[in-house]
Formats: C-alpha cells, structure tokens, sequence
C-alpha cells in the first residue's frame, strides 16, 4: 500500500505529539497505531524506538534521538539540515495545541529558537528540539511535570 505525503505528515504529527507529550495522553487522540508504524518504517525506526514512541514517550537512545529528527524534518520543524524551522514550528503547534493562546505558542517558539541556535544539527537536533518543547509546554501547564 502507498503512503501519501498527508498521511505521512498526520502520522509524523501524532509520533511529535506523543514525543511532546512525554508520559501524557491526548485527551482526543487523532491517530492511530497503523500511522505511527508507518512513520516509524518511513523513519527507519527500530522496534525499541517504536515501542517507546507508542507508550507516548521521547526515546533515549541514539536512534531514538534520530527517529526524533527525521519526523521533526518531515513536519519542517527542523529543516533539512536540522536547523530549528521558527515558521514551521509555530504552525506545526497552532495545528495541533489549538487550545493555547497564539501568544503563548509563539513564546515557547522563540524560546526554543534561542535554546537550538547553537545546538548540534546532527541526530540530537530532533531530541534537543522536543525536549525544549516539553519544557515550554510543562510551564504554560499544557504538561504534566
């Protein structure tokens, strides 16, 4: 079976999700099991990664942090040379974490902006980029600590 560009993007989306969200769980899940596993195989994910990202939490590992900055590029939060995309970022957060305030999102933005400026662009880029996010994210409450 093909895979199409959006459903790609969707599943990419649901596997940033259940990295930003670390331990939580959304509270009206848009995807399903079928769309993180083909992200995973279009991210050449391993099983362990797999099974970590399902369980809606961020991998450890170095190809965890690799799958992290393949479905971040595939979202254009980090760009091809894993750089932090500011624009992507935002309507990346906007599409998904409507219920906060533009403001608040564009805070969290610029924050990680500054946060990745001088950071590594290899396969940690992803990692460091979701971990700044779950920070942010943890101070507007939209987290669990």
């Amino acid at each position: 079976m093909a895979v199409d560009k959006k459903t790609i993007k969707v599943s990419v989306m649901f596997s940033i999700l259940s990295l930003i969200l670390a331990v939580s769980q959304l509270t009206d899940a848009r995807y399903t099991v079928d769309q993180i596993r083909q992200l995973a195989e279009h991210c050449k994910a391993n099983k362990e990664d797999l099974e970590i990202s399902l369980k809606y939490e961020v991998p450890e590992t170095d190809s965890g942090k690799c799958l992290m900055t393949c479905m971040l590029k595939n979202l254009d939060i980090l760009t091809a040379d894993g750089v932090f995309n500011k624009a992507g970022s935002l309507k990346a957060l906007q599409t998904y974490w409507s219920e906060i305030p533009n403001n608040e999102l564009e805070k969290s933005v610029e924050t990680c902006d500054a946060h990745m400026n001088n950071q590594p662009r290899d396969c940690t880029a992803g990692y460091l980029a979701i971990k700044c996010i779950n920070a942010s994210f943890k101070k507007l409450g939209a987290l669990k600590s």
